[in-house]
């Protein structure tokens, strides 16, 4: 009993430099949780960049699709305007040559050129009608091509961050649950000690005798 005592303050010293250890583990262990909570801000940040970058790159395209509609637009009307002119230019001069025979022609001669003439007008405006439709046509045809690029980049684009949110989610309750594990094998551990103190004090410290022994 008397040498458990004598080493008494030996053990106690062995305990604080173990406390010492155990306190410096500890903060190792918290400063390990910092960089790794600095690590996912910088992928955060790194993340948001990429989809500041894709959105950019996603409306460069949207422009750069537009302004080929508005060209194609421009050429197929400037295409039907040159047609019209011309249409127009080589009716009036058949008009004009009929007008010349009209003045030497019976009124015959103008009850034929009147049904020519109807039967020209009726094969112009025909043909302009087609043409019209067939603009038409390509132009929403077009435009239903681009919408359906567009609406599949959207849909790819929304796909990728919703794996990437979903995958961030994943490592950061990873990253909590570990945190919660280290500190419950933290608090089991300053359990332990605190009982093998309690064990030690109860060893080694002197107990104080009861009354009924001191009267005596």
């Amino acid at each position: 009993m008397t040498n458990g005592a004598s080493n008494l303050p030996e053990r106690v010293g062995a305990i604080e430099q173990k406390l010492d250890g155990l306190v410096q583990s500890v903060d190792v262990r918290f400063e390990e949780v910092d960089r790794r909570f600095d690590q996912v801000d910088a992928t955060m940040v790194e993340q948001r960049a990429y989809t500041e970058f894709a959105y950019e790159k996603l409306d460069r395209k949207m422009d750069a699709g537009f302004a080929r509609v508005d060209r194609k637009m421009d050429a197929g009307f400037a295409s039907v305007d040159k047609k019209m002119d011309a249409g127009f230019a080589r009716l009036d001069q058949k008009i004009d040559e009929g007008l010349a025979r009209l003045d030497s022609k019976t009124d015959a001669g103008f009850a034929s050129v009147d049904r020519k003439m109807d039967a020209g007008f009726a094969r112009l405006d025909q043909r302009i009608d087609e043409g019209l439709a067939r603009l038409d046509s390509k132009t929403d045809a077009s435009f239903s091509s681009l919408e359906l690029k567009v609406d599949a980049s959207l849909a790819s684009f929304e796909t990728k961050m919703d794996a990437g949110l979903a995958t961030l989610d994943s490592k950061v309750v990873r990253l909590d649950q570990k945190i919660d594990e280290g500190l419950g094998k933290v608090d089991g551990r300053f359990a332990r000690l605190e009982q093998k103190i309690d064990q030690i004090i109860d060893l080694h410290l002197p107990r104080t005798p009861p009354d009924h022994l001191d009267s005596q």
